[in-house]
């Protein structure tokens, strides 16, 4: 079974507890990483190289409406990421990937995040038997 590498980086402890305590339980996923309130881009870059994260799933701030164009920085030094953005009240989230396609994601729970995670990696390839390429 592939593992998929999660970094969290989510401002809200409250929102931070919630997801990390529902990706702990899922035995094909491991959070690597956990950072909060993400001042400096350089900083999550740079958890992003250490962790050697699959997935980022990050909080941002309520006043937009979905993750800016700031992530294309992400995905020109780490082209496989998948990014989850999730508002701080936890109404709606985005699935960000490689194409800059930004997608809404019907989410009402943590159970159609993760799946929405794991349909995404399985969407580009991945199998059970394969890990992401680095």
């Amino acid at each position: 079974m592939t593992t998929l590498n999660i970094l969290l980086a989510v401002e809200s402890p409250f929102l931070g507890d919630l997801l990390s305590d529902g990706i702990r339980r899922q035995p094909d996923m491991a959070i690597v990483g956990e950072i909060g309130e993400v001042s400096n881009p350089l900083d999550l870059l740079l958890a992003l190289h250490a962790t050697e994260a699959d997935v980022l799933v990050q909080s941002w701030a309520e006043r937009q409406e979905a993750p800016d164009a700031s992530c294309s920085h992400l995905f020109a030094q780490h082209p496989d990421l998948l990014l989850i953005g999730v508002p701080p009240n936890g109404t709606r989230a985005y699935m960000c990937q490689q194409t800059l396609r930004t997608t809404p994601l019907a989410i009402s729970g943590l159970d159609q995040m993760l799946r929405g995670i794991r349909t995404s990696r399985a969407d580009n390839g991945l199998t059970e038997d394969q890990s992401p390429q680095k």
